[in-house]
């Protein structure tokens, strides 16, 4: 499979992202994730392109690179719809490329493994069907020696001091707390005992004549 010259592609993408940018000519809504990462030189990284309305069983798709350097997006690698693919022959280690697809998910995956420093830069997804096109949200990675250690600042909101005079508290004088807690505590305390005597009485009572009821009916 040959791919267009490295002109008459460039011309391509550049009017398919002016196009698909303001929202005509896209058949499908291409969103790629994450929108921006960075990654240790060496390590493997994965960007996704998720189509949203719809399958992705019949959808061919290419993957471009736009370096920092350069103003020209770079064509990588194309994926047809029976996982065929086709890398850019001027393409340096082309076997860190690798592509997949998720059907349950719909979406593309360009793999890279053994990430280099020329590898930073703004990686586009564009599917194609029956001669129409869209392009993907676009995804930023940067290729790093270390993480960033600086934490991002964070905005402190202080209270203004309050000049209002303080209103003094009345306080109300009557009787002692321990007085008005205590008297109605004894005061239920000393009924539940009275209440607690009489139910003693009254069931000994009952007892004493069912007992007596039953001995009469059993001696008959």
């Amino acid at each position: 499979m040959k791919h267009p010259t490295k002109g008459l592609l460039c011309n391509t993408c550049l009017f398919l992202i002016s196009f698909c940018v303001t929202g005509t000519h896209c058949f499908v809504n291409v969103v790629q994730t994450p929108a921006s990462t960075f990654n240790l030189e060496n390590s493997q990284t994965e960007i996704a392109c998720v189509i949203k309305s719809r399958s992705i069983d019949q959808l061919m798709v290419f993957w471009y690179r736009k370096p920092t350097a350069s103003d020209e997006p770079e064509f990588i690698v194309s994926s047809t719809a029976r996982n065929k693919n086709a890398y850019n022959e001027d393409l340096r280690n082309r076997e860190r490329f690798n592509t997949s697809r998720d059907h349950f998910q719909r979406s593309f995956i360009l793999k890279i493994t053994k990430l280099e420093y020329s590898d930073t830069g703004v990686y586009y997804c564009m599917v194609e069907e029956a001669l129409k096109m869209a392009i993907g949200t676009g995804t930023t990675l940067n290729v790093v020696d270390k993480f960033p250690t600086v934490a991002p600042t964070l905005k402190t909101t202080t209270r203004m001091p309050c000049k209002c005079p303080e209103k003094k508290r009345k306080i109300k004088k009557g009787p002692s707390c321990s007085t008005v807690v205590w008297l109605p505590l004894v005061g239920c305390a000393a009924l539940l005992l009275i209440s607690l005597a009489y139910f003693i009485a009254h069931t000994h009572r009952v007892y004493m004549r069912s007992r007596q009821f039953f001995r009469k009916h059993l001696t008959k």
